[in-house]
């Protein structure tokens, strides 16, 4: 699979995450693969035949990040670094990170799994 695009969300006070910066600002996940194998053998006793199986997942461990954390701040509703737009003028473009300075949390707004 080819690896999806990460983009930073920003959370505003009507629950609403944008896009400050864009889709797939932060670049894109790695490429994900995965090597499964499946191996059967049907083997008749008389008038009674079993099948046994051997199916692996991920035969040789791959390890490759699927998610990147997108939010910025908080998603919480009533999260004290919900930025607010509602005095911002969107068409003429808007500072996300002074608002989010401005949040009651202030300068360390930033969710610490981002």
């Amino acid at each position: 699979m080819s690896g999806t695009l990460i983009t930073t969300t920003v959370w505003t006070v009507n629950g609403i995450g944008v896009y400050p910066e864009g889709r797939g600002d932060a670049g894109r996940n790695p490429f994900f693969t995965q090597t499964d194998l499946m191996v059967a053998h049907n083997v008749e006793l008389g008038r009674i035949g079993k099948k046994p199986e051997f199916n692996p997942d991920n035969l040789f461990n791959q390890k490759t990040s699927m998610y990147n954390f997108p939010n910025y701040n908080k998603e919480e509703r009533g999260a004290s670094s919900e930025i607010n737009l509602s005095q911002v003028d969107l068409s003429q473009g808007y500072d996300w990170r002074q608002l989010l300075s401005e949040t009651p949390d202030g300068a360390p707004a930033k969710d610490p799994r981002y």
